[in-house]
């Protein structure tokens, strides 16, 4: 008897015991709703924007702004204002620049993106150089400006010659990104389209591009000359100051600062330099450039490289919570533009 009491018992509190873990199990079965995050949610909330990349020719660049030509002959603009920009061959016109971003390009319609770095080498451009298509032509055309005659269709090719203002040449192509192939002496050589028209310039017109803007990327030359002088070179022995400067202002090619006290601006032609900046280049930037030559005797200087190794915090990757992103009086030749006579 009193052995079965106590199996009632033991039997009793197993029973207890049982209920109350259900209860404790139904409890953390039952978390609010607004508690609940899924794995797939959270992935979402924590996902990095993508970023892509595209690629095209230079066709202008200023402060804060850089416009480009693709392969398909599509024209884009581009705020650069805090993007990373590491150039390696100065920044001019038909220049090959990878712009990387994040954020949806629509169109023509750049205003849904955040340029990350601006890139003038590596797999992309290669590829989209070997891409480029060019329309087979048969016409005489003339040069708008002094503009000097390259070996490939881009800025920093070897230069085979130059066309002074006003003389014809013969096309034989239209490449899509804006630079033409022409024939000089007998071979395949290219010169910016810019500053290639079918019409010849009135002797008295003054260096322009076709639009009839003026003339960008500057170079120390002789406006009257089909071989205007190089620009300076520095030599292995040639002494390289450094100087801290502040940015003033960027144009294609040129840029604009303050040295020291000197209330002054000067003007460097960046168009060979290696440039590299963490935050874009703008009015107010620090930056350290190292040259050779006088600065008072600005055609022969040489600049070698500008840079701006402020970090940019705002360049951080982002993390987002939707479905992420689609797709001085003088006569100037420039490089692949014109001639740019300030006299008047």
């Amino acid at each position: 008897m009193r052995k079965a009491k106590l199996l009632m018992v033991f039997a009793l509190v197993l029973m207890v015991f049982a209920t109350g873990c259900s209860k404790k199990e139904e409890a953390a079965d039952k978390v609010p709703e607004e508690l609940v995050v899924t794995q797939e949610e959270t992935k979402e909330a924590t996902k990095i924007e993508k970023e892509e990349t595209i690629v095209g020719t230079l066709t202008h660049a200023a402060m804060n702004t850089m416009e480009i030509k693709t392969n398909e002959g599509t024209v884009l603009s581009f705020s650069i204002e805090d993007a990373d920009l590491e150039f390696k061959n100065g920044i001019e016109e038909g220049h090959w620049v990878a712009v990387v971003y994040t954020g949806t390009i629509t169109g023509t319609d750049t205003t849904g993106v955040r340029v990350i770095r601006v890139i003038d080498e590596g797999e992309h451009i290669d590829t989209a150089k070997s891409e480029m298509n060019i329309n087979n032509v048969d016409e005489e055309v003339y040069a708008t400006a002094g503009v000097h005659i390259r070996a490939s269709y881009t800025a920093d090719s070897e230069i085979v010659g130059s066309l002074a203002q006003g003389l014809g040449i013969r096309r034989t192509g239209v490449c899509d990104n804006g630079w033409s192939r022409v024939d000089f002496n007998g071979k395949d050589a290219y010169i910016y389209g810019e500053y290639l028209s079918q019409v010849a310039p009135a002797p008295t017109a003054a260096p322009a591009k076709v639009s009839g803007d003026q003339p960008s990327t500057p170079q120390t030359g002789d406006s009257g000359n089909s071989n205007p002088k190089p620009k300076p070179t520095s030599t292995p022995d040639a002494e390289q100051i450094t100087s801290k400067a502040v940015v003033v202002d960027v144009q294609m090619g040129l840029l604009s600062v303050k040295i020291g006290d000197n209330d002054e601006p000067i003007i460097f032609d960046i168009s060979d330099a290696k440039i590299t900046s963490k935050n874009g280049i703008k009015d107010g930037n620090e930056v350290t450039i190292v040259y050779t030559g006088d600065l008072k005797d600005m055609d022969n200087v040489k600049v070698i490289s500008v840079t701006d190794d402020d970090p940019n915090p705002s360049l951080a990757p982002r993390l987002t919570t939707g479905a992420g992103p689609q797709m001085e009086e003088s006569s100037d030749v420039t490089d692949d533009a014109a001639t740019k006579d300030t006299d008047n």
